[in-house]
């Protein structure tokens, strides 16, 4: 994956990879955009949401939320 930072609370991310199976190999292009917001103490909440675009076959949303520290 490769970011770009965009501002002080969003990072926009695109890469590629293959999705592995026992049945086949998918190659997939992953785009990705991101949002942390610092609370305190170094702590940051993120948001993030992206895609996974399968070549040939199905693509997949994601949406993911968590907590970060910095030390």
């Amino acid at each position: 994956m490769v970011g770009f930072k965009s501002g002080e609370h969003f990072t926009f991310m695109f890469g590629g990879g293959v999705d592995i199976d026992t049945i086949e190999s998918l190659g997939l292009l992953r785009v990705d955009v991101e949002y942390g917001l610092e609370i305190k103490n170094n702590w940051e909440f993120i948001a993030s949401l992206g895609y996974d675009f399968r070549f040939d076959n199905y693509g997949s949303l994601q949406f993911g939320v968590g907590l970060a520290k910095s030390f």
